[in-house]
């Protein structure tokens, strides 16, 4: 098959590796900062594409998608045929085509550029028809799908509790009877309510009651409160922890992973950067994808009752 010159699916940008710009050396130094190395960049060679095959008609018939495609000296990427749908998991005609529908409503038919339709990051304004990238947004170069040594190395010596502390869960008897609503509720729906709730939200509670910011949050809220406030995190070796005699500080490694995930902080993961803002463009295609799908559905639903008759 002849190279295709290959463009994201969302903002229609030129897919490759990126440039590096140095905006300053000095500040550049320490961990996390510095200029990405080539084998940190190595996947953002192989990709598979997914394509519109019209089959000599200008309808869109169907999507395929191709096997590892491999990028050239060019910038376009060699593609050897495509995937067998039953070898690639969800991939049926249907299920490529509505995806694909999906994306390329996210951005201008006429101009084929990302419109503004959804958040799309910091990236969105260095990766136009070639990518640069700078210090504060070398994360998005990334593999989102393997946790990169750091993050191995931290989940292999996560933080321990230091001292001896109570990690009951529970509201001081003296606010009990106070004027504060919250006071009503068990510690145990508190903490329902908390686990759900945004960490500024969480702030803005504890301003306006008194039983919020008498609750003692316990290293087993902080574990729900992780597994709540970031799903990305599915590389969390969670069994391993519990298996483990050790007690590891809950509140700790969700401030860590927290700020980690961001890109800063004292330990900044790279690649779980990345993966956290794929993951967040994820969640505002998702409900378009369902509608399509809902579409697509209803339309196979009217196809087969017509066969029948």
């Amino acid at each position: 098959m002849a190279p295709k010159s290959v463009s994201c699916g969302l903002c229609g940008a030129a897919f490759s590796r990126p440039y590096f710009i140095s905006i300053n050396k000095d500040a550049e130094k320490g961990p996390g900062l510095g200029q990405p190395r080539v084998e940190d960049m190595e996947w953002l060679g192989n990709a598979r594409i997914l394509y519109r095959s019209t089959e000599f008609s200008r309808t869109f018939r169907r999507a395929n998608l191709s096997s590892i495609a491999t990028q050239r000296n060019d910038g376009k990427f060699q593609v050897t045929g495509n995937l067998p749908y039953d070898e690639f998991e969800n991939t049926d005609p249907d299920g490529l085509k509505v995806f694909q529908t999906t994306l390329r409503s996210y951005h201008d038919e006429k101009f084929r550029m990302y419109q503004g339709k959804i958040e799309y990051g910091q990236i969105a304004s260095q990766h136009h028809q070639s990518w640069f990238l700078t210090v504060c947004t070398k994360a998005f170069a990334y593999n989102p799908l393997v946790a990169s040594p750091e993050l191995q190395q931290y989940y292999e010596n996560l933080p321990e509790v230091k001292r001896n502390r109570d990690e009951r869960e529970g509201c001081k008897a003296r606010y009990l009877a106070a004027r504060d609503p919250f006071g009503n509720l068990p510690a145990e729906i508190l903490t329902m309510i908390l686990v759900q709730l945004p960490l500024q939200s969480i702030g803005q509670l504890r301003l306006a009651s008194a039983v919020i910011v008498d609750l003692q949050l316990s290293g087993s809220f902080w574990k729900k409160k992780l597994k709540f406030d970031m799903p990305w995190l599915w590389d969390f070796p969670y069994q391993t922890v519990e298996r483990s005699s050790k007690r590891p500080d809950w509140l700790q490694i969700y401030n860590d992973i927290q700020s980690g995930s961001e890109g800063n902080g004292k330990r900044p993961f790279l690649s779980l950067a990345n993966r956290r803002r794929i993951w967040r463009i994820c969640e505002q295609i998702e409900p378009r994808l369902a509608q399509f799908q809902m579409e697509r559905d209803m339309v196979d639903r009217k196809e087969k009752w017509v066969s029948e008759e």
